[in-house]
C-alpha cells in the first residue's frame, strides 16, 4: 500500500471526507496519513447525484424507463410497471411482496446479510 500510494499519480477513497480523514486521522490512513497527504487524494462521493430524477424525462430517456416521468403522486403505478416488466424479462415468478435488489460488494459491512435473513 505504501509503495502503491508512493509512485501513483492519484489514490482515490469513497468519499471527500474520507480523503481529508485519510490524510489526517492515523486510525483512517492506516499510519499511512503522510503518504496520502503528500499524493494527489480525490474522494469520488458515492450515492445519487443531486438533480437525478424520475420526473426529469432527460433521466427517464437516459435509463429507459419504459413507464415515463413519474412524481409521488404517480410512483405506485410507475412502480407496479417496472417491477413487472423487470419480473418477465428475467423470468421471476409474479409475487405481491417487494422486489429487492442488492448492488454492491458480498461483504458484511455492506449488510447483504440483513437482506438474506429477512
Amino acid at each position: 500500500m505504501a509503495a502503491g500510494l508512493r509512485y501513483a499519480d492519484r489514490a482515490l477513497t469513497v468519499s471527500p471526507s474520507y480523503a481529508v480523514e485519510c490524510s489526517s486521522d492515523p486510525e483512517k490512513g492506516v499510519e499511512l496519513e503522510k503518504l496520502f497527504a503528500l499524493g494527489n487524494v480525490t474522494g469520488i462521493l458515492n450515492g445519487v447525484k443531486e438533480g437525478v430524477s424520475p420526473s426529469d424525462q432527460n433521466f427517464v430517456t437516459k435509463t429507459q424507463m419504459t413507464c415515463g416521468t413519474f412524481t409521488a403522486a404517480t410512483a405506485d403505478s410507475a412502480k407496479r410497471e417496472l417491477k413487472a416488466l423487470y419480473r418477465a424479462q428475467n423470468n421471476l415468478p409474479d409475487i405481491d411482496g417487494p422486489l429487492m435488489c442488492f448492488i454492491g460488494r458480498l461483504d458484511a459491512q455492506k449488510g447483504y446479510d440483513l437482506l438474506l435473513e429477512s
